[in-house]
């Protein structure tokens, strides 16, 4: 065999085991991130600590993961300009709204500066942009899809969350989850 020879064959050894090796990753994550595997799509869940802090889309740090005085909760919205599944959300315009009437805050947060929403695609109208929260916040919440809602009651329980796009029955289920949230939540 001549040299040629050998590293044509060594360099066809490496690349296949890297292709192999893609493959194997690619499974793991399509098994192991799979959104319903660990919790489901839709759910009533209390507990976690939501941050105090975030980073607007300008990049001034607000406290907009804290409700207002106010405010008898807080929702964030985990969405991307780039994801179709969040533009094509149509149910999501209407649960915005209905949190807002009800004067729960939304917030929308994106993965990073590029993703972020057109005017007159952020529901309701009044909800801010965050670009950065603590990497360890969004790794317990597990936001890895957009869309993913989280509502959080005034005291900063979860108390919703849904992963993916909405479905008819989420909206009223939202809104029970919440209103029974905020109405056995201490005053602050």
């Amino acid at each position: 065999m001549t040299a040629g020879r050998i590293v044509d064959a060594g360099v066809s050894a490496v690349l296949a085991s890297l292709l192999a090796l893609d493959g194997f990753m690619v499974a793991r994550n399509m098994l192991f991130r799979s959104p319903g595997r660990f919790a489901p799509r839709s759910a009533i869940l209390v507990g976690g600590d939501p941050p105090r802090l975030a980073h607007a889309y300008a990049g001034d740090a607000t406290a907009a993961m804290a409700a207002r005085p106010a405010s008898r909760g807080y929702v964030l919205r985990y969405s991307s300009q780039s994801c179709q599944y969040s533009r094509n959300d149509l149910l999501w315009p209407t649960l915005a709204d209905a949190f807002a009437k009800n004067n729960f805050d939304v917030s929308v947060l994106i993965p990073d500066h590029t993703s972020a929403l057109l005017e007159n695609e952020v529901f309701p109208k009044s909800a801010r942009q965050i670009a950065f929260v603590p990497l360890d916040w969004m790794n317990h919440f597990q936001l890895t899809v957009t869309p993913t809602i989280l509502a959080f009651d005034a005291g900063g329980r979860l108390v919703w969350h849904r992963v993916g796009m909405l479905r008819g029955v989420d909206v009223e289920n939202a809104m029970a989850a919440m209103t029974t949230a905020a109405a056995s939540t201490p005053e602050r």
